[in-house]
């Protein structure tokens, strides 16, 4: 794992060589591939049990639509369904229900 990276576990997915995936925010990158990912929030707190990698992400959106970084909006918890989904298809975010926001990121993420 490079120096890079190790300040960013706290949104690194590991995958094993058996294509098994967990978060984490420790461990070594022996055998295992690694990618940044983007924590999604949901109500009271609690946090999706699935990420989106930022590769799906737009860097500028996330400026545009929450004036930070991609790493920082990740460090501070992540973004809601809604708010990643304007950020994926780079437009402005708009307030839609959570369970539409999430049957959307679901199809996008199964795509």
């Amino acid at each position: 794992m490079t120096s890079e990276f190790k300040n960013w576990g706290i949104f690194m997915q590991h995958t094993d060589n058996r294509g098994k995936t967990k978060n984490s925010t420790t461990g070594s990158s022996d055998g295992q591939v690694e990618r940044l990912v983007m924590p999604i929030m949901l109500k009271g707190g609690k946090k999706w049990d699935r990420t989106i990698p930022f590769s799906l992400l737009n860097e500028e959106w996330a400026e545009i639509n929450h004036g930070q970084t991609l790493k920082r909006l990740a460090e501070r918890g992540g973004l809601g369904a809604c708010e990643a989904l304007a950020i994926m298809d780079k437009r402005r975010w708009r307030k839609m229900s959570n369970k539409v926001a999430m049957e959307m990121l679901i199809k996008r993420l199964d795509a």
